[in-house]
């Protein structure tokens, strides 16, 4: 009945949520064996937008032909010029820096560190839409999110 009902959404989530880290961590691991300089500027906006640059500002970086070698030596304020805001500035200096220090390993574990409108954003891009608006009204972040079990949905709202 419904428990059955429950452990097959939770299964169906978890396996399009684990899914979608495992194709994202190999993708992003082959971007990163290319060296820096190396990297086109499609490659340097999947890279960005994997990292979960907002795609608005990622679309600024391709415009302004942002490669590998641009890449490199990148600083804010070069980005303000391309009038990027301030979150995509953030994320991009970091993304850059980790990248030229050669750390570009994503933790699967970052899922957590996510807040309500990247569960719900994720949810909704998973074909789960009406689920991830509930879990935002409740307050679902990452670190919830990654210990939700099937019979905590139902205390969610969610019953199919």
């Amino acid at each position: 009945g419904d428990k059955t009902k429950m452990n097959k959404i939770e299964k169906n989530w978890l396996d399009k949520l684990s899914k979608s880290l495992d194709d994202r961590v190999k993708r992003l691991d082959e971007l990163n064996r290319k060296e820096i300089g190396k990297l086109r500027v499609e490659e340097v906006r999947e890279t960005m937008r994997l990292e979960g640059v907002p795609a608005e500002e990622v679309e600024k970086l391709k415009l302004n032909a942002i490669d590998g070698e641009a890449l490199k030596t990148l600083e804010e304020n070069n980005l303000e010029k391309f009038k990027i805001g301030l979150v995509g500035r953030k994320k991009i200096v970091f993304v850059s820096e980790r990248r030229r220090e050669g750390k570009m390993n994503v933790s699967l574990d970052e899922v957590e560190g996510w807040n309500v409108d990247e569960v719900e954003k994720w949810m909704d891009e998973n074909g789960m839409g009406d689920e991830g608006k509930m879990m935002k009204r409740e307050g679902v972040d990452g670190i919830v999110f990654v210990r939700l079990q099937a019979k905590d949905l139902s205390e969610l709202g969610i019953k199919d």
